[in-house]
């Protein structure tokens, strides 16, 4: 477990500028732990920080995700748990399961009232450091990829993109390309 391995990460990482990690939730899947990370420190600059990613249990073990090199701690491994992937699924099904019990014919209809409520919900969310996907967030700007919502909402990419395309039109949300970086509440008439 991540616990587990942290001592002797964090001690192997000491003299670099190597944050404090806090575990916000944590996914076992066969014994393997995936956990959304809080991640709080000073940069080079002396400027104070904090900011959410999703880690696996790999990369804080020695030999697989780090080693001693030269008398160096080093990264070894890149990101390509098969189990982050898991984990990341599990909660969208999750995220999926709770809009479809507010908006229940989501996947069949979808309005732009209800898609502007569904991006400032989730936007709120990421706010807040909550884990959405596996994007790192760096507790200052919020970013949600609409392909995450094709999945979510279980809806056909092109309607989505349309309706956001319209939302961002009318100035309701900042869209660039796939991702949504801003996003207005909603009238409370609409909310749900």
């Amino acid at each position: 477990m991540i616990r587990d391995f942290l001592p002797e990460y964090s001690a192997a990482h000491q003299h670099s500028t190597e944050p404090v990690y806090t575990i916000l939730r944590s996914i076992v899947i066969d014994g393997h732990e995936v956990a959304w990370i809080q991640l709080e420190g000073t940069d080079l600059y002396g400027k104070q920080y904090r900011c959410y990613d999703l880690y696996c249990e790999c990369y804080f073990t020695r030999g697989i995700g780090w080693d001693i090199r030269d008398g160096k701690a080093t990264g070894l491994s890149g990101d390509s748990c098969i189990k982050k992937r898991v984990a990341t699924f599990l909660r969208h099904c999750e995220i999926q399961q709770d809009i479809q019990s507010r908006f229940p014919f989501i996947n069949l209809i979808l309005s732009e009232d209800d898609l502007h409520c569904i991006i400032y919900e989730l936007m709120q969310q990421l706010k807040t450091g909550s884990f959405i996907n596996d994007q790192f967030l760096d507790g200052t700007s919020t970013r949600l990829d609409l392909r995450t919502l094709e999945f979510i909402l279980d809806h056909p990419m092109h309607d989505i993109y349309e309706k956001a395309n319209a939302l961002a039109a009318a100035k309701k949300i900042k869209l660039d390309f796939n991702m949504v970086y801003a996003c207005k509440k909603p009238s409370s008439k609409n909310q749900k």
